[in-house]
């Protein structure tokens, strides 16, 4: 089976999880806290789905979603595609702490270069709340 394949196999394997801890969620985006119908509210993923094709939905051992905020259109657009990580962490940790978990979302990058310590994120938890 060919990496694309898998990676739409992998896609429709979270599909329920995905739509079940959105609906777990106040409808509200996490970023500006505007209440919106649900349809309004766009699942995020900080770690992008290209990035890490066949395990960018990371679900742990304690059923805890760790790569996804729920966000309005216009902060989905306008602030996250050039969000540092760390800061995007820091708004999971705020708004969704039940599903925060570092280490997860670590393993789900493919590139160790790029990995984000709980320092850099509670940098930015000090400048949002």
């Amino acid at each position: 089976m060919g990496k694309g394949r898998r990676s739409v196999s992998y896609q429709r394997s979270i599909t329920v999880h995905r739509r079940e801890w959105k609906e777990s969620l106040p409808d509200a985006c996490m970023y500006c806290k505007s209440e919106l119908p649900p349809m309004k509210l766009d699942v995020h993923e900080i770690e992008r789905k290209s990035h890490s094709p066949n395990r960018w939905w990371k679900i742990t051992d304690h059923g805890r979603h760790v790569n996804g905020l729920k966000l309005c259109r216009k902060c989905h657009s306008e602030h996250f595609d050039t969000m540092p990580h760390a800061k995007q962490l820091a708004v999971k940790l705020i708004m969704d702490p039940d599903n925060f978990d570092l280490d997860a979302w670590l393993s789900i990058k493919p590139r160790p270069s790029t990995y984000v310590t709980m320092s850099e994120v509670m940098e930015y938890v000090k400048d949002l709340i």
